[in-house]
């Protein structure tokens, strides 16, 4: 009887700690998975780093918040200019694409 209740004793603190390590097993799976999909957020946040403007009668300005693209005075587009790697204006007219152009690469030049 006394073996009997010390075995169970045993037992019962074995399966104690293990669920212990379970539940930090679980959390260190949960920590992964989150970085795993902060990863996968900023990959698509980059992704979305070029701005293509192809339709003719949009005007490209700065503004305070950034590159601002504008159709027959309502905005349709804005980004953070530090967030664009590349921007790519077709049938713009060439003065405004020259001025944007040089004012870009006056900001990202060492």
């Amino acid at each position: 009887m006394y073996k009997k209740r010390i075995l169970q004793d045993y037992v019962e603190l074995y399966d104690f700690h293990k669920g212990l390590d379970k539940e930090e097993k679980a959390k260190e799976q949960n920590k992964k998975i989150i970085e795993q999909r902060k990863a996968e957020y900023r990959k698509r946040e980059g992704e979305g780093s070029e701005l293509l403007v192809n339709t003719f009668g949009c005007f490209v300005g700065l503004s305070g918040k950034g590159i601002t693209v504008k159709r027959q005075g309502k905005v349709i587009h804005q980004k953070p200019l530090g967030a664009l790697s590349h921007i790519t204006m077709e049938q713009i007219i060439r003065r405004q694409a020259n001025e944007m152009a040089a004012y870009i690469g006056e900001d990202r030049q060492p």
